[in-house]
């Protein structure tokens, strides 16, 4: 199976996920309200189809400028921030 490229949400960030291949993971290897880890949140794509696909997620991020872009991004899905 082939995935197109993913779509920059911030054109810093070099390593975009392909939405398709990131649910695609989610569907055959997790389950509805499992809690998916994501230790290298970026912009987000993990973080927006783990919510989408009815999955609990918590992320780490190291550099605030796209723990912005995330909070954005999935502002009107339900997550929890931990400072």
């Amino acid at each position: 199976m082939e995935y197109k490229k993913g779509k920059k949400i911030d054109k810093s960030h070099a390593a975009v996920f392909p939405e398709e291949l990131v649910a695609t993971i989610l569907k055959n290897f997790t389950n509805e309200n499992d809690i998916i880890y994501y230790p290298f949140m970026g912009t987000g794509t993990t973080a927006s189809f783990s919510s989408k696909l009815n999955r609990n997620w918590v992320g780490s991020e190291i550099d605030e400028k796209y723990c912005e872009i995330v909070m954005s991004r999935v502002a009107s899905e339900k997550f929890l921030l931990f400072d």
